[in-house]
């Protein structure tokens, strides 16, 4: 890479993709095991939301020491463990 470039800008053209930039969503690169659960979008955009709904809200409270207690104590609703990937709610397998 040279240290220094000298551009004419007057020659320069306008970025003909710009347009189609506006909105455009942000793009990011998933592990290939990630991918293999999640292919498409909207599996992802699912996922992410059911995970920012279970993250408790800036400023909530946390839980009182009965809180506490109550689950410690097995208070709470147990929710199925899936041995296979494919079975789980948020995959798109078939």
């Amino acid at each position: 890479m040279a240290p220094e470039y000298h551009f004419d800008y007057h020659t320069a053209h306008p970025n003909r993709f710009a347009k189609g930039m506006g909105d455009s969503p942000t793009v990011m690169v998933m592990d290939e095991d990630v991918a293999k659960i999640f292919s498409t979008p909207e599996a992802v955009n699912k996922a992410l939301r059911a995970l920012i709904e279970a993250m408790p809200a800036k400023g909530k409270p946390r839980a009182t020491l009965q809180e506490k207690r109550s689950l410690s104590a097995g208070n709470y609703a147990r929710k199925p463990v899936y041995e296979n990937p494919s079975e789980h709610p948020l995959s798109n397998h078939a």
